[in-house]
């Protein structure tokens, strides 16, 4: 798995590639922490994760919970099938992650 940070505007985008599952989900969180301590708005591009299972969703809910917690807000730019498919599998809306069709 790949994790890239970059801002802009005040917005920081958080882009994941590849795996996003259990093993991996602990070398991903303190990046994902540390983009979340810059109090901005978080966009995610979850476009090009490879294969997501309960652990990676979990890592994300968790972010989402966050950024809601300090007023900011959390949009998903882009998705997978497979990162879609672990939402199907255990149940949870789409639109749980605001998702933002179209935009980069």
């Amino acid at each position: 798995m790949k994790i890239t940070t970059s801002q802009v505007d005040g917005t920081s985008t958080i882009k994941i590639t590849g795996d996003l599952v259990i093993g991996g989900v602990a070398e991903a969180k303190p990046e994902i922490v540390a983009a979340l301590a810059a109090g901005r708005d978080i966009r995610l591009d979850l476009g090009e994760v490879d294969d997501c299972d309960t652990a990676g969703v979990q890592l994300l809910l968790m972010a989402r919970a966050s950024v809601r917690g300090q007023g900011k807000r959390l949009t998903t730019i882009a998705r997978s099938a497979s990162f879609q498919a672990a939402l199907d599998r255990i149940g949870i809306p789409a639109g749980g992650f605001d998702f933002q069709e179209g935009t980069h």
